[in-house]
């Protein structure tokens, strides 16, 4: 597509023009090479089968320019230039394929991670709440323990037993009403 466009003319500002854009499509598929380490060695193939797709499109097209050679000959390299081109297309088509897979991949394994955290995050939780539950009876029992001692002793004055005698076990409010 780029060389032909200097077809119609003849003009040999339109081929420079071609090699331009040909330089600046080569100097994007590298910038890809200088983002992605893991795609450096394919974009360096990638760039390859592009120099020779620009250095058959631009021979045919230089050629027919200037008047050289025979029709055979222009077939010929037309022939190679759809085949370069035919190359650049399919390792674009197969770059994008992996990109998309390598993508998803990635997602998935994201996906994994974060659903692994929230399975640890869930298992901290049920253990804090089960060890707050045990606290909390604890709690419960060391106060509630005394406070019934201590109603069950008041009980028995009640019926008119004064004999009755609760051990202090502690030094708070409670066992100090024991006393």
């Amino acid at each position: 597509g780029l060389f032909t466009q200097a077809l119609g003319d003849r003009d040999e500002f339109l081929i420079e023009d071609a090699n331009k854009q040909a330089a600046t499509t080569r100097e994007q598929l590298l910038a890809i090479k200088a983002t992605d380490a893991a795609y450096a060695e394919r974009m360096d193939e990638l760039a390859a089968l592009w120099d020779r797709y620009v250095e058959r499109s631009g021979t045919a097209v230089a050629g027919m320019i200037a008047g050289d050679g025979d029709m055979e000959a222009f077939q010929a390299l037309a022939a190679e230039k759809q085949a370069a081109f035919e190359s650049v297309r399919n390792a674009l088509a197969q770059l994008a394929k992996d990109s998309e897979a390598s993508s998803h991949a990635a997602i998935a394994g994201a996906t994994a991670r974060s659903r692994a955290a929230m399975r640890v995050g869930l298992a901290i939780v049920l253990v804090l709440s089960l060890l707050a539950v045990v606290a909390v009876v604890l709690v419960d029992a060391a106060i509630r323990h005394p406070i019934e001692r201590l109603d069950q002793a008041i009980a028995e004055v009640a019926r008119g037993n004064f004999s009755v005698r609760v051990e202090a076990e502690g030094r708070d409010a409670i066992s100090a009403m024991c006393h």
